[in-house]
């Protein structure tokens, strides 16, 4: 079997960032292809996107239990459960059978308990968990799908840990603003944004530090261009495309 992966759909790629609820069906269908193509098993993490950010945002989302942040947070967990859908369908038309879990359910005082998706993982099926909203302590959290991509490779049980983004991996400038910004192939520590002419859109350098702290965890993590999922197959050779970090 191949090795287990842990793999992350953001929100940029699965979703049209700018236009609120709007699911790029097509991108995520073919995400979804190659994936069954080149893994036996795997978990599978998305970002909110548009049917997050939105409302989270607009209802001021993380922040003090009140009407209108409870109100918030019924409209984004309902917005989200939706994508979730959505992305189970696309998984379903590929055979593919997985189960969905929400933040809120893997919870414990506030610590997340990955048992119950590692117990589905072992009996054959598909951990679908998404970013979303839950209550702790009076508040309103969000729990984000990059943190659910390191906790779930806390666990010790993934060899490597895919990022499907909508740019084709990190670059030493924002290639949306920069034509000259050289793609880094492999990185093996830090970076120094800031000595960059403007850092990677996106949050990047969050995304950066978090991938940083995945690569204590498991063997191999890659950024790939969701928007060209064909080069998960090129994993490993000198033809990929795309960002590992170890």
């Amino acid at each position: 079997m191949t090795s287990l992966a842990a793999i992350k759909l953001g929100g940029s790629v699965i979703t049209s960032k700018t236009e609120y609820r709007s699911f790029r069906s097509e991108t995520t269908a073919s995400i979804v292809k190659a994936l069954s193509e080149k893994f036996d098993s795997f978990a599978l993490v998305i970002g909110g996107g548009s049917f997050g950010h939105f409302k989270s945002k607009e209802f001021g989302l993380p922040g003090k239990a009140s009407k209108r942040t409870m109100e918030g947070a019924g409209i984004v967990h309902r917005d989200m459960s939706e994508l979730a859908g959505l992305v189970h369908d696309s998984l379903m038309k590929r055979g593919l059978n997985a189960y969905s879990f929400s933040p809120g359910e893997l919870m414990r005082d506030g610590i997340p308990d990955y048992a119950e998706p590692l117990r589905y993982l072992e009996a054959g099926m598909i951990p679908l968990l998404y970013g979303d909203v839950f209550a702790s302590g009076g508040e309103f959290m969000i729990y984000s799908g990059d943190s659910i991509m390191l906790d779930l490779c806390k666990t010790g049980r993934f060899d490597k840990a895919i990022f499907f983004s909508d740019v084709d991996g990190i670059f030493d400038r924002d290639p949306k603003r920069f034509k000259d910004a050289k793609l880094m192939k492999r990185l093996s520590g830090k970076i120094d944004f800031s000595t960059s002419s403007g850092d990677v859109t996106g949050g990047m350098r969050l995304k950066h530090s978090s991938m940083l702290e995945i690569a204590k965890h498991v063997k191999e993590v890659y950024l790939i261009n969701g928007n060209y999922p064909e080069r998960i197959g090129d994993i490993g050779s000198e033809d990929f495309i795309g960002t590992v970090i170890d």
